[in-house]
């Protein structure tokens, strides 16, 4: 049995091409009635996926937070961005 997100990948890249949808559910019959939603479902997300971005209102109402949260959290750096920071402040340093 051929696993089904690779079937359904197989029949998104081939109606992509203009192949009949039902002709390329033919090459797999057992999981055709699943692919056939699938394929909707994957259909519908592409055509409306504008409509998952944030909306100016909802940035307006998190701006402030977010804000809020990057100045007062103490900045964490790792150790090889530490170090990063010290070779930059060493060689601005002997520049002046």
């Amino acid at each position: 049995m051929v696993d089904i997100y690779e079937a359904l990948d197989d029949v998104i890249v081939r109606t992509r091409r203009g192949e009949d949808l039902e002709a390329v559910l033919k090459d797999y019959p057992a999981q055709a009635e699943s692919l056939r939603r699938l394929v909707r479902v994957a259909r519908t997300v592409n055509h409306d996926g504008h409509s998952t971005r944030p909306t100016d209102a909802f940035k307006e109402r998190t701006r402030p937070r977010i804000l809020r949260e990057i100045t007062t959290r103490p900045l964490r750096l790792s150790p090889m961005m530490r170090l990063r920071l010290w070779w930059a402040r060493l060689r601005w340093k002997r520049k002046k």
